[in-house]
């Protein structure tokens, strides 16, 4: 029976390269493998990327390190041999396609908004995202580290594929940093907010592509950045350009150090391999996690007020509903409309400083992000395949849920079948579609 052989095990977890050590252990090739680690430059023959040549994979020829490469390879293929059997049994295991040359965007086949169904019939409740460029877009690409992290492979396959990705959206991409020191990366993200052209752009775009732990991301220098106090140089006190409008963070790291397992679950054959999501009672489940045990209202709770309400005069219950409906509409007058709080053409309204962001994490707290040395991350491979296919007709919110179905279900590492899901928190106030090809309302 002849054996399969997989010239390199790529994936890698954010957080740290250890899979090539493991695998030569099982495979007796310590001996060899320390000679590779000891020649000078070697890690250069993992890094087939070349960010200087049209962003275009390098091949094993190009590569100055010629005879690192041929012995790395022998460690390689001897470590990562499968046989017949153990292939069909782990069946084909897909990884990212890796740079997306060909990357293009569906768009919308009308040029106005007002031509499309979804738009023209809730457009109150739908963000404006209209104006030419959409907005900007800012990139910063961790990859070296001073300190003691990896160097992350593959993270410019990702850089490359988001680029194209936001231009093909019709977004500026205004700059793209590398390698910034974690103060450096709270002081860029302020002055970004505070660029003059965000006073006719609709909407931004800000990516974070570097290790991370719980509630940080780590810079360059290994030093560490609050992810609540990065998120909150675009808020709307250090952004008043941004404020009102719709802001999106991507954010591929870690967020701690456990590996998801997964579980193993049986579906019955008539049972549709994805949830449903049409969940009615989503919402109260939300505020049961503040009061464990309890939702909004008990089922003991409804009746009393149910039975209370019944007991009502319909003279009280009339006065009840217009002392309500008069409360409601004074304070509407005295937030909006009321003559004084007018200013020209606008109104003055108070709203929350954090408001109108999404951030989207790769992974969710405590766990690590998978990324592909030559083929980078899951989670940015699964956003550019999606939002490239659906952003002509389906909102950000709907899309990430696609993503996040996609990474869970078609991704798992090679060694270990480790699963992974992505998370996106968002503090939007209305949907948000990208409008590809609209240029005006």
């Amino acid at each position: 029976m002849t054996g399969q052989y997989k010239l390199f095990d790529l994936l890698e977890p954010e957080a740290e390269i250890k899979r090539i050590e493991e695998l030569a252990v099982q495979n007796s090739s310590q001996n060899l493998l320390s000679k590779i680690f000891d020649m000078p430059n070697f890690i250069g023959s993992f890094d087939l990327f070349d960010p200087n040549e049209n962003t275009k994979p390098m091949s094993l020829a190009q590569n100055q390190f010629t005879s690192q490469q041929q012995l790395s390879d022998e460690v390689l293929l001897q470590t990562q041999k499968l046989s017949d059997d153990d292939a069909s049994e782990l069946g084909e295991i897909p990884e990212p396609s890796g740079l997306l040359s060909d990357l293009s965007i569906d768009q919308c086949d009308v040029p106005t908004a007002n031509q499309l169904d979804y738009y023209k019939e809730n457009k109150d409740n739908i963000y404006r995202n209209f104006s030419s460029p959409k907005g900007l877009a800012m990139i910063i690409n961790n990859r070296e580290f001073t300190g003691g992290h990896k160097t992350r492979f593959g993270s410019e396959v990702d850089e490359a594929n988001l680029k194209n990705l936001l231009e093909g959206l019709g977004y500026r991409v205004q700059k793209t940093y590398k390698n910034l020191a974690a103060s450096s990366m709270k002081n860029s993200l302020l002055a970004f907010g505070k660029h003059e052209d965000h006073r006719h752009f609709d909407s931004c775009v800000v990516v974070v592509l570097s290790h991370g732990e719980y509630e940080e991301i780590i810079g360059a220098d290994d030093g560490r950045l609050s992810i609540h106090e990065f998120l909150s140089c675009l808020n709307a006190r250090n952004a008043p350009l941004l404020a009102g409008k719709p802001k999106i963070f991507i954010i591929q790291a870690c967020r701690g150090s456990n590996f998801d397992r997964g579980v193993v679950r049986h579906i019955p054959i008539d049972e549709p391999e994805s949830v449903d999501t049409r969940d009615t009672g989503s919402f109260t489940n939300i505020f049961s996690c503040v009061f464990p045990g309890r939702s909004i209202y008990s089922e003991h709770q409804l009746r009393v007020q149910n039975t209370q309400n019944s007991s009502l005069t319909a003279e009280n219950q009339f006065r009840m509903s217009t002392q309500n409906a008069t409360s409601m509409l004074a304070a509407t007058a005295t937030a909006t409309t009321s003559r004084s709080a007018r200013q020209g053409r606008f109104r003055v309204v108070k709203e929350p400083t954090e408001a109108d962001m999404l951030i989207a994490f790769a992974t969710t707290p405590l766990y690590v992000s998978w990324r592909n040395s030559m083929a980078g991350s899951w989670f940015i491979q699964s956003i550019c395949e999606i939002f490239s296919k659906f952003s002509a007709t389906e909102d950000i919110l709907t899309m990430l849920t696609r993503v996040n179905q996609r990474v869970a279900q078609v991704y798992q590492s090679s060694q270990g079948g480790e699963k992974q899901i992505p998370e996106f928190a968002t503090r939007f106030q209305k949907k948000f579609y990208f409008f590809p090809g609209v240029s005006s309302e």
